[in-house]
């Protein structure tokens, strides 16, 4: 059972975290100082450099969490599918992606085109010790096991999650071009047209 210094030390990051969820998706962030975290927090200012280096490594840690809590959640649900082949495993991954992030507008403010982050970036906080490579094995292992070969899979699966979060955010939030449901099925043939670069038939 952990010690009560440690739960009180978990206790006080959890309050920081929410805080800054809360008023990173209420202003921009260069209007959030964290002498404003540490008091909506309950907590010293002087306890905030007890976890954080500054704003932006809460910020990068927040975007971590978040991001990878999306995407595990994703890669639960294709487990308990029946889904086998690769493409369609892909789909479904960024299928459920969509839905939560529809569920959850504020989180998609948010994180914007951040999602990439949970796999891709090395200049997050040394505190995050997850593993970010679950996704990137999975798409590597389905794309093998059916005969998919790309020059670069880790740079076709960043591709992938670039463009859409990028289109999430452009037409959930901003309606640009339009509403997602008016460019969801060119979207999707769109992810199935990069894919298709590594099909067998083409490799």
């Amino acid at each position: 059972m952990p010690s009560k210094v440690i739960q009180n030390k978990e206790q006080k990051k959890e309050k920081l975290l929410e805080a800054a969820f809360f008023l990173f998706t209420r202003k921009d962030i260069n209007e959030v100082s964290i002498s404003e975290i540490a008091r909506e927090a309950g907590i010293a200012k002087g306890t905030f450099y007890l976890y954080f280096k500054d704003k932006y490594d809460l910020r990068d840690f927040l975007i971590f969490t978040h991001s990878k809590k999306i995407l595990e959640k994703a890669i639960e649900a294709l487990d308990q599918s029946q889904i086998l082949s690769f493409e369609d495993s892909v789909i479904f991954i960024i299928s459920d992606i969509e839905r939560q992030l529809q569920q959850q507008p504020l989180l998609l403010t948010f994180i914007k085109y951040n999602l990439p982050l949970a796999l891709f970036s090395s200049h997050l906080s040394s505190s995050i010790k997850d593993d970010r490579y679950s996704l990137k094995h999975l798409f590597v292992e389905r794309a093998n096991q059916s005969g998919y070969r790309f020059e670069n899979p880790e740079a076709v699966l960043f591709m992938i999650l670039e463009l859409t979060t990028s289109v999430f955010y452009q037409t959930m939030i901003h309606q640009i071009p339009c509403s997602f449901a008016e460019i969801r099925p060119s979207f999707y043939q769109a992810i199935r047209a990069i894919l298709s670069i590594g099909h067998p038939e083409k490799a």
